[in-house]
């Protein structure tokens, strides 16, 4: 999902920036780098991947790619 929206943000930003791919782009580029800082920033999130106690199943793996792309 999160995806879809960069790439729907992407089309829309195409559509009003006609002709603008460079300045399209940058400001694409910027909101994907400051999505990976916010992520980078929630420990609970990383949490649940390196906890090495409960290892991620299959199950619990799918869980974690749905909630990327919500």
């Amino acid at each position: 999902a999160l995806f879809a929206k960069l790439q729907q943000l992407a089309t829309v930003a195409g559509d009003v920036l006609h002709g603008k791919d460079k300045i399209h782009k940058i400001l694409l580029a910027r909101l994907t780098e400051t999505v990976v800082m916010w992520l980078s920033d929630e420990q609970e999130f990383w949490g649940v991947l390196e906890d090495k106690s409960a290892p991620l199943l299959p199950v619990g793996l799918h869980q974690v790619l749905s909630t990327l792309h919500r």
